[in-house]
């Protein structure tokens, strides 16, 4: 969504300087604060989009184009039960969803009681799925053909809520990078070059 805006290197310049203080963490420990604010985020926003969908779902065609800016009809909703051309598209999805496996080590690692890890990975791993699948079934149902990879594009435009959705989820994505870049850290920190480079102390080397 920030490369469709007149000033997309100025925002991604600016997001990246928020990014910084938490991507240069070396504990997820010290992360912890900023995830809870980017899953609080997620929240938020998949309510919003939910509640724009409840009232897209109870109006009329003309009302929707006239106070949405969003153009549905009888066209747009002639389900399809499986399209196999979209499976690509579902795989790739899920495992966005679950693009916390790269630091699933680090957060064993750092667990109160790894002795209830596995069943919490399983619970949570669930949950998620399950919703994920409600979540779609809904959105389809409300937008037919006009449903796109990312609902937010197919809100309605002129729509407050809208807006602090989209905002709500960039939270969410800067909240996935910080914890997404963790693994690269742990890897360069192995890395044979970095052990020996000794011209600075070990914090300050952690941050060049």
């Amino acid at each position: 969504m920030v490369s469709e805006c007149g000033n997309s290197a100025l925002y991604k310049v600016l997001i990246d300087l928020v990014l910084l203080p938490f991507v240069l963490q070396k504990s997820l420990k010290n992360v912890a604060i900023f995830s809870i604010f980017a899953l609080a985020s997620t929240i938020v926003s998949i309510g919003i989009v939910l509640g724009l969908e409840s009232e897209i779902k109870s109006h009329s065609y003309t009302f929707i184009q006239r106070e949405m800016s969003l153009h549905l009809d009888d066209n747009d909703f002639n389900y399809k039960y499986i399209e196999w051309a979209n499976l690509p598209i579902v795989a790739s999805t899920f495992m966005a969803l679950y693009e916390g496996n790269s630091i699933i080590i680090s957060i064993y690692a750092e667990t109160a009681e790894p002795k209830h890890f596995v069943r919490d990975v399983i619970v949570g791993y669930s949950a998620v799925a399950s919703f994920a699948i409600l979540f779609g079934y809904f959105s389809y149902l409300t937008l037919g053909d006009k449903i796109t990879d990312i609902i937010l594009l197919v809100l309605p435009t002129n729509s407050h809520w809208a807006v602090i959705g989209k905002i709500m989820y960039l939270f969410t994505i800067m909240g996935s990078y910080v914890l997404i870049i963790q693994p690269i850290f742990n890897i360069l920190e192995n890395f044979q070059r970095f052990k020996e480079f000794d011209l600075v102390g070990e914090e300050f080397k952690y941050y060049l």
